[in-house]
């Protein structure tokens, strides 16, 4: 039986103390406390690898200590942020969007390519930065698949996972990205990587007040910090259900905003 693994999200990794353009500061972690974080990785004696990199290798990686690292957006930051991972000999995977790619704030096809060229796995994220649960089935189809298309097109390789926008994952969307050509969904549902499961693999969202203590919590399996994300992640998924979209979001931003 292959080992559980821990995946960690990230999105932007700005290099001043801000969130930098294009970036939500309640979801980015400066550069340096990127570097901080694999430091800490590399004292525990795990090894950053991209999911893609665990899928591969399968069974031949069961024993061997990991960490795996996932970016979600294509911010121009994940640039210098991946060139830490590699200064590590690790790697990682970005999820980008098509519709986004090259524009001000986010990595150009240039920069992908030489990512990829690094070790890097470069992923899809949807067509545009969309809530997929909001759209017709044949509107989420066309999203799913133009931006495999588009990114095999431009890099010459096939997306094999999708990370939906936000999260938000309508009924049958993993089903429906396998049927599409992809292994599996890294979704943003909190829990622990069963390796023997690949449709949907779950992450950790490491975001701007996440500690080095919770971290480091995740990374060495605390109970205590796992089972309290594990019940926050729960908590956050009623209050949607309960509240609904509208004013959930509401909620998000004033709390964000104090």
């Amino acid at each position: 039986m292959t080992r559980d693994t821990l995946v960690l999200m990230y999105h932007a990794i700005p290099g001043g103390s801000g969130p930098g353009i294009h970036a939500d500061g309640h979801y980015s972690v400066t550069l340096s406390t990127f570097r901080r974080h694999l430091d800490m990785m590399v004292t525990l004696g795990l090894k950053p690898r991209s999911v893609k990199d665990l899928l591969d290798a399968g069974a031949s990686v069961a024993a061997e200590p990991v960490v795996a690292l996932t970016f979600d957006d294509g911010h121009e930051s994940n640039f210098a942020a991946y060139a830490e991972i590699v200064r590590r000999g690790g790697s990682a995977d970005l999820f980008v969007n098509p519709g986004t790619v090259g524009t001000k704030g986010y990595l150009s096809w240039a920069q992908l390519r030489e990512l990829a060229r690094y070790g890097a796995s470069i992923q899809s994220h949807s067509l545009h930065h969309v809530f997929l649960d909001s759209m017709p089935a044949a509107e989420v189809q066309h999203q799913i698949s133009e931006s495999r298309w588009i990114i095999e097109d431009q890099l010459g390789i096939p997306p094999c996972l999708f990370a939906p926008p936000n999260g938000r994952m309508p009924a049958g969307m993993a089903r429906l990205a396998f049927e599409l050509g992809y292994r599996a969904v890294c979704s943003s549902r909190v829990g622990v990587w069963r390796r023997a499961h690949t449709l949907e693999i779950p992450r950790f969202a490491v975001l701007a007040g996440t500690s080095d203590a919770q971290l480091a919590g995740w990374l060495r399996r605390s109970p205590w910090h796992l089972g309290l994300s594990l019940a926050r992640g729960r908590v956050l998924t009623a209050g949607k259900r309960w509240l609904g979209e509208g004013r959930y979001q509401a909620v998000r931003r004033r709390l964000l905003g104090a």
